[in-house]
């Protein structure tokens, strides 16, 4: 039995500043192939046994906040640090065989051990200049962890580390019209290494640029145009996976009827036919770099109608009344509610 505690303290030095610590405990039972009694041949190129005697893992979280957000200014900080420990994770014992008639073949056995743990953190401050004519944002983000598994009963550590860094300026010549460039670097380092120096070491590195451009206008005050460019570029990929997309949408739209409750708009996704997913997943033993082409370039005609009943009148859908208001960074993604 294992107890889990909660705990959660807050001090606020204002009503818009306020610092916030919490503690989670929290218990993961194993899986029943992870117990289970014999060893299961089923995929005779995957043997996996089980193992009765594995006990509960046991995460222990703590994480530190910060929020301060000025309603007069429009200047805002966030941030919070979060680091985790796990007792008796249970990891894979993996061995891998060459069988002449079934070719490769892997035997996958779990057991508790200690030493897992991960950090994680993330900012985000925004300052708004010249009468909130210019908001120039910062954020970033990173991350350690510290995974571990066994190989032919060697223990293997793999680090994993994550640090990301954006900037964004959104500017607002006029109410009318709203500009967003942004730039986003990101990197990714993997370790993987075993205790016995008999296997070696393996390092990876990622690099990752995003350049963004994000542009609202309303040309009329019922007609408004959008638009979003992105340009990724990728360095330290497998090759096989590599990919540098650049990618454009944008759209139009005409409002109508008493309110501007009805919408017309056209949208088109990926101009350039060049969308291209690729991401890096890393666990204890294995780095896995996967691209995924899908449908990007498509094109949409949408109708809304807004239903409202407020008595105090019309409701602002996110910036479709009277200029770009809040759509921002992101804003393809944005519609109105209807049908």
């Amino acid at each position: 039995m294992n107890i889990a505690p909660i705990a959660r303290f807050e001090y606020k030095f204002s009503r818009t500043k306020s610092l916030s610590l919490r503690y989670t405990g929290r218990s993961n039972e194993p899986s029943f192939s992870q117990l289970q009694p014999f060893t299961d041949a089923s995929n005779r190129n995957n043997i996996v046994t089980g193992n009765p005697n594995l006990d509960a893992e046991f995460g222990h979280e703590m994480r530190l906040s910060f929020n301060n957000f000025n309603v007069g200014s429009g200047q805002s900080w966030f941030a919070a640090v979060t680091g985790s420990v796990t007792e008796d994770k249970i990891v894979s014992n993996r061995s891998i065989v060459v069988d002449p008639e079934l070719g490769v073949v892997q035997n996958t056995s779990y057991l508790n051990t200690d030493g897992f743990y991960n950090l994680r953190a993330f900012y985000n401050y925004s300052i708004p200049l010249k009468e909130r004519t210019y908001v120039l944002s910062f954020n970033g983000s990173s991350g350690y962890n510290n995974n571990i598994s066994f190989t032919d009963d060697i223990k293997g550590i793999g680090k994993n580390l994550q640090i990301s860094q954006g900037i964004n300026f959104r500017y607002n010549p006029k109410e009318t019209i709203e500009i967003t460039p942004g730039v986003r670097y990101s990197y990714n380092q993997t370790t993987n290494s075993a205790s016995s120096g008999t296997r070696g070491n393996v390092n990876n590195e990622i690099n990752s640029w995003v350049y963004s451009l994000n542009t609202a206008i309303n040309i009329t005050p019922t007609l408004m145009f959008g638009g979003d460019l992105l340009k990724t570029t990728n360095s330290g990929y497998n090759s096989a996976v590599g990919g540098n997309p650049f990618i454009i949408n944008a759209y139009v739209e005409k409002q109508f009827l008493k309110g501007r409750n009805g919408a017309i708009r056209f949208q088109a996704f990926d101009l350039l036919d060049e969308q291209t997913n690729i991401s890096r997943s890393v666990t204890e033993n294995l780095i896995n770099d996967s691209r995924t082409n899908r449908l990007g370039q498509y094109f949409m005609l949408t109708l809304s109608y807004r239903f409202q009943s407020f008595a105090g009148g019309s409701m602002n859908m996110g910036g479709q009344q009277g200029g770009p208001g809040n759509q921002g960074p992101g804003m393809m993604g944005r519609g109105r509610g209807g049908f």
